[in-house]
């Protein structure tokens, strides 16, 4: 396979240095238990460490890359943060769901792996599955945090005397991420309740009320009929328009969680993606799936 980085690290020992009474700089003894871990290209240091730790190589990485492979997988994208003190590779994999929610509406969620290593200390050598698309630091900090974890090793751990393991992880994540995509189907098949407005659930959502307004005319003030502010008009707008637009879902919690990431996505922030992926975008999403998946289970 294609060598996804063209560097490695490396261990160097510590030494002190000063200067002599000829003013001169000169290294003296070498730093007991601490090393440095280095990059072999251009001889960064990544970080200092204590002599017990393990560095794991980025050879290491694509013989696990290899691995992983080996099972149906592709890489999807790999990269480095920090100088190389973080490096990632993240996969499609067969292994893991790649399923309808409903038939009806097409709607398929897909989970992702991702390989993460740090170097000089700045992040255990991990395997993940998470929806995350990783496309910047922001969205691989966003993954390693919310991502379920596969395994995550220490690096005072030997990784290869753990390879063999990675394949039964990879089978055990793809398990765990199948009960979400569970979650997920249950919400497309919960009808709700005959009458149920569709609207009113929005505008609580979002927190949108209506209110009067006062206004003069002929010298004399008077209140007129209590409606949704311009902004709270053009959110209900979008969301139920979104809502309408999927019939064979729309009286089902999945339609109303589909209504409200589609907001998000398209139309609140839309062209911010730290909005969508980590803010408060996000933080919506998350809301709406709390609350809909206690209304699918209620």
């Amino acid at each position: 396979m294609e060598k996804l980085f063209n560097w490695d690290v490396q261990d160097v020992n510590l030494h002190c240095g000063g200067l002599n009474r000829h003013g001169e700089y000169t290294v003296q003894d070498r730093v007991p238990g601490y090393k440095a871990i280095i990059r072999t290209d251009n001889k960064a240091v990544l970080g200092v460490v204590k002599e017990g730790f393990c560095s794991v190589t980025n050879e290491t990485l694509m013989d696990l890359c290899t691995l992983i492979e080996d099972t149906g997988a592709k890489v999807l994208s790999h990269g480095e943060f920090g100088e190389g003190r973080k490096v990632y590779i993240q996969f499609d994999s067969d292994l893991m769901p790649r399923d309808t929610i409903s038939e009806l509406a097409k709607d398929e969620v897909q989970s992702k792996l991702v390989l993460a290593n740090g170097h000089g200390g700045s992040l255990s050598f991990s395997l993940l599955s998470t929806l995350v698309r990783i496309i910047c630091e922001n969205t691989f900090t966003t993954a390693m945090s919310e991502g379920d974890k596969l395994f995550r090793f220490k690096h005072t751990i030997s990784i290869k005397e753990r390879m063999s393991e990675v394949e039964d992880y990879i089978i055990d994540v793809g398990r765990a991420t199948s009960k979400v995509i569970d979650v997920f189907k249950d919400m497309s098949n919960k009808s709700l309740e005959q009458g149920f407005d569709a609207e009113k659930w929005f505008s609580r959502f979002f927190s949108l009320d209506k209110k009067p307004r006062q206004v003069t005319h002929n010298g004399h003030k008077a209140w007129t009929e209590a409606k949704y502010s311009t902004r709270g008009e053009g959110i209900l707008h979008k969301v139920m328009t979104a809502y309408d637009s999927e019939p064979l879902i729309k009286t089902t919690t999945w339609g109303l969680f589909n209504a409200v990431t589609n907001y998000i996505d398209h139309h609140a922030n839309s062209k911010n993606d730290d909005y969508i992926m980590l803010g408060q975008g996000a933080r919506i999403k998350q809301q709406a799936y709390r609350k809909l998946h206690k209304l699918t289970y209620a």
